[in-house]
């Protein structure tokens, strides 16, 4: 299903675009990002932003953290799935975790960790 996101203050790398616009295609990707009623195309789906800010996701290149969890110091697993579902809510869409630990011994075990799904 395609969307349109009208009425939105947009910040994109090189601009601020008062009165845009967004087109997402049926397969999820940006087609448009400009000023409203540019694009000449069509939606599924339209959403009024109310002229809230709409600014691409995130990513954060320096994390030991957040939320009241801190990597290296639990079960890195079960610590990296709580950051994940909780900090995607905030706009970061990924993130490069960095830990702090007592030894290398003790951060060791949990070097095996290859991914952790974020169920939204």
């Amino acid at each position: 299903m395609s969307i349109k996101i009208t009425n939105a203050k947009i910040f994109t790398p090189f601009q601020t675009i008062e009165n845009g616009e967004v087109l997402i295609s049926n397969e999820g990707k940006i087609v448009y990002s400009g000023l409203m009623g540019e694009s000449g195309k069509q939606s599924d789906q339209s959403i009024d932003a109310e002229g809230y800010y709409l600014a691409p996701g995130l990513i954060d290149i320096h994390v030991h953290g957040g939320h009241g969890e801190a990597f290296g110091l639990a079960n890195l697993k079960e610590t990296l799935h709580e950051y994940s579902q909780w900090v995607v809510k905030t706009g970061v869409t990924g993130f490069l975790l960095t830990i702090a630990v007592p030894s290398v011994n003790f951060a060791w075990p949990s070097f095996t960790i290859t991914s952790c799904p974020i169920n939204l």
